[in-house]
């Protein structure tokens, strides 16, 4: 089983300074703290415009993930 615990300090332990909701309605703010984007990472964009973008986007921490388990199980044939 694969864990990080990277977030936690990279995002804070809680979510306590972006509101989930604004105004009866998902915060994209929220949203970019939730995938591990920085804050305001979308914030040239309408609301709607903010949360296709989020919608469309990888968590950082996937391809990170995949980069380093394809390092280890196939690094070593590479480099002989």
């Amino acid at each position: 089983m694969y864990y990080r615990t990277r977030g936690i300090e990279q995002w804070g332990a809680e979510l306590e300074s972006i509101a989930r909701l604004k105004e009866g309605r998902l915060n994209p703010d929220c949203v970019e703290w939730l995938m591990g984007f920085p804050s305001s990472w979308t914030e040239s964009g309408s609301r709607r415009q903010r949360l296709m973008a989020l919608g469309n986007a990888v968590v950082p921490l996937i391809p990170e993930f995949l980069g380093e388990a394809i390092i280890n199980s196939f690094g070593n044939n590479y480099n002989q």
